[in-house]
This record gives structure tokens, sequence and C-alpha cells, in this order.
């Protein structure tokens, strides 16, 4: 009986000599474990399984593979880094969003720089929005500063009509509640 780990690296120099076919008996063997890998690193599924995908579409589409001796431990380290990246550009365009969303909200309020009252008032104002789900800022801006009806709100955030309604409500009853 061959052991395990030299089976998989005799697979992996097959998939190194050109055989694609061996991709798919790697990608049989490990998806279900990388997924589970990767749901433990991120706590999001799809991107557990988006990553772990990538992995092996990469692999496939990589010209030449390196030179394995532990393809289980080169597959989870390479998913592990996938899934660093992908985390690291999700934080970055969350930040990007909030960026553009509170620069967006600064342009639309009228300011006052020399009444100290109405610039803490925005300011406050500001750090409510901020505080508020990225669904609440979402459709505030929609409904507010892009002036959509319900239908068109519902229609942009794949919602059902009342769903937008009472999402709204919700938002705007916290932004209340935050203000004071």
């Amino acid at each position: 009986m061959i052991d395990t780990a030299q089976e998989e690296a005799a697979l992996w120099e097959q998939f190194r000599q050109g055989n694609q076919q061996v991709l798919a008996i790697l990608f049989e063997r490990f998806y279900e474990r990388l997924v589970l890998y990767g749901y433990k690193l991120t706590t999001d599924k799809t991107m557990a399984e988006d990553c772990a995908q990538e992995l092996f579409v990469d692999l496939l589409h990589k010209k030449q593979s390196p030179p394995v001796d532990f393809v289980r431990a080169y597959l989870f380290k390479s998913l592990r880094y996938k899934i660093i990246r992908a985390s690291e550009r999700l934080k970055t365009r969350q930040r990007h969003e909030q960026e553009s969303e509170q620069q967006f909200l600064l342009q639309n309020l009228e300011t006052d720089s020399c009444d100290p009252a109405a610039e803490a008032r925005r300011q406050h104002l500001i750090q409510s929005v901020d505080s508020l789900s990225h669904r609440q800022r979402e459709i505030i801006y929609l409904r507010f500063y892009q002036n959509l009806s319900y239908d068109e709100i519902a229609q942009v955030m794949d919602l059902n009509y009342q769903t937008s309604r009472n999402l709204l409500h919700k938002a705007i009853r916290s932004l209340r509640e935050k203000m004071g």
C-alpha cells in the first residue's frame, strides 16, 4: 500500500508534467477539506469556497507549478494566502466605500465653519451614519441622495417593496436614536 503523502506527491508530479486530468483528482480529494479550513480562517463560507475554487483555477492556468513534497500542506498554505489577500481586498474596498460615503455626506451637508455648534452636529451625524449597517447606509444614500423610489431601491438592493420600506424605517429610527 502506497503512503498517502507519496501518492499525492506522485499525482502532483503527473500534474506538473502536464496531465491536467490529475488536477480533477486533487480537486475531488482536497476541495471539501480546503473549504472547511478556509471557513475556519474567514467564517465566510462563500469566500472560503471562492478561494478554494480560485486556487485550483490558478493551478490550471499556471505555466509551471513548483515541485512539492507535501501536496496537502502546499494547498492549505496556498489557500491561506489566497484568503488573506481576499480579506485584505475586501477590507480595502469596504474602507473606500465608507470613505466615499463620508465624503458624499460631507459634500451634501451645509457647513458653517464659523458655527461650532453646527460643526458638532455635523460630526455627530457623520458618526451616527457610520454606525449604521452597510445596508442601512446604502438605503439612506439611495433614498435621500439619489432620490430613488421604494420600487427602485427594492430593485437595486434585490429586496421586495415592503422590505425596502422597513429597512429605511429602521435606518431612520436608528439615526434618530443616535442623534438624540
